[in-house]
């Protein structure tokens, strides 16, 4: 059994935590990601373990009881759940997708929205037992226009809600990151660099598109002055069918600190030494 921590935002609430698998065609039109919670009335029916299944737990090891399990390619198939936070989804759409999962109460609102990049076999099983990942510190508020804003653990980005493409329906005015440790680490598909991932970031409002670059900054402990270091952003974008990993170049360190821009993607931002 595979333990992964993974990341997120604030959730939407498009779906219904009790519906059975349904399949929605974002090549088609946009899904409606509104942040209004929706009541939670958890099944209590089991969930088979078939296609990518599990149990998604709370950092204090409370089962998630409504959530919103998918995998995104080219179009979104919704999987089961239940009161004990087990899920299942099975998609017969082969290829690298997005597979995430929404907390939809507001219960786990202090918690991001689970989310990678996952290279799908149909008729394939497995399983993925996820802990959501908190926010450390609290999230921020969002600046109208674009302003250094520290988000969390040494990540600052010139962001504003001006510069910002939320997904259809969504209204987040909090913005913020957190760092995964490498135990905490998910699998990344056809990630394209093979050096040692230093500092794995997570962003919030999960999904948000910026118009044009943002300038940022890191200031950590595990950056070594005088190193430069290739920076990753995952570009994910269910409506356009973008599911890909896109270099932002690389950053030499002054001290601890990284510097650079071109930040479109407001999902994962990764530092790689090469």
């Amino acid at each position: 059994m595979l333990l992964l921590l993974f990341m997120a935002c604030p959730p939407p609430s498009d779906a219904d935590p009790d519906d059975s698998t349904v399949v929605t065609d974002d090549s088609t039109g946009e899904t409606d990601d509104s942040t209004d919670y929706v009541a939670c009335d958890p099944k209590t029916d089991s969930v088979s373990t078939v296609g990518i299944f599990g149990v998604v737990l709370t950092d204090e090891g409370d089962p998630v009881q409504c959530l919103r399990a998918q995998f995104c390619n080219s179009a979104c198939t919704v999987g089961d759940n239940n009161a004990d936070g087990e899920y299942s989804v099975v998609s017969d759409e082969a290829g690298t997708g997005a597979f995430e999962i929404f907390p939809l109460t507001d219960d786990y609102s202090e918690y991001f929205v689970a989310h990678t990049f996952w290279d799908n076999a149909p008729g394939t099983d497995t399983n993925l037992d996820i802990v959501l990942q908190k926010v450390d510190g609290g999230w921020k508020e969002m600046p109208a226009s674009a302003t250094p804003t520290e988000m969390g653990e040494g990540l600052t980005v010139a962001l504003g809600s001006d510069l910002l493409s939320l997904p259809f329906g969504t209204d987040v005015d909090t913005v913020g990151a957190a760092v995964m440790s490498s135990g905490e680490r998910l699998p990344l598909a056809d990630f394209p660099s093979s050096g040692e991932i230093v500092l794995a970031y997570t962003l919030s409002p999960f999904d948000g598109h910026a118009s044009s670059g943002m300038a940022w900054s890191i200031d950590h402990s595990s950056i070594e002055d005088g190193t430069t270091y290739e920076i990753w952003q995952m570009e994910l974008d269910t409506t356009a069918v973008v599911y890909e990993w896109g270099s932002l170049g690389t950053a030499t360190a002054s001290g601890t600190t990284l510097e650079g821009d071109g930040l479109t993607y407001l999902t994962t931002l990764i530092v790689v030494e090469p």
